[in-house]
């Protein structure tokens, strides 16, 4: 039978989910403000239950309400997201984190801002490190973090027109 986590007259959309052991994480946008911002549940107990709701995007960030814009990843208690917010027209990735479980989100920043065009970010775990890809049209970049997202770096451009370019070649 399936749960509903969130039942309201405002609008819910663009879900994504990890999991960790018998931790169930899903976030979602949601315009109840009259703009998309961020909420986040847990289940401890493989989804048999479900903590309150929490708003995990900052005060005034609009959450951009597209699909592929905000992404989950886990490993144990540490909770990492990004997302997209629109700035006045530009658009930003955003990162924020929990490391207990999802009870405290911090370590927000920007990884990227000022693009014209809408990112799309994908947020992924492996070994050490952080790894993020985004669209930065026509380009499509990868970033990594070997710090729990306290610094980027790798910044690089997956696309065939600028591999070519940054070897010298035209």
């Amino acid at each position: 039978m399936p749960i509903s986590l969130v039942t309201a007259d405002y609008t819910q959309r663009y879900s994504d989910i990890a999991t960790t052991g018998d931790n169930v994480h899903v976030i979602w946008a949601d315009d109840r403000e009259g703009y998309c911002r961020l909420y986040y549940r847990k289940s401890t107990d493989n989804g048999f239950t479900w903590s309150g709701e929490n708003l995990i995007s900052r005060e005034g960030e609009v959450v951009v309400s597209e699909k592929r814009n905000i992404c989950i990843t886990a490993s144990e208690d540490q909770l990492y997201v990004v997302y997209s917010v629109d700035v006045g027209g530009d658009y930003s990735v955003m990162f924020c984190r929990s490391t207990n479980n999802g009870g405290i989100w911090e370590g927000y920043q920007a990884i990227e801002d000022e693009l014209s065009t809408l990112p799309q970010p994908s947020i992924s775990l492996a070994d050490d490190s952080i790894r993020v890809v985004y669209c930065d049209e026509p380009d499509i970049v990868y970033v990594a973090s070997g710090n729990n997202g306290n610094t980027w770096y790798s910044y690089d451009y997956l696309n065939f027109y600028r591999s070519i370019c940054r070897n010298g070649q035209t």
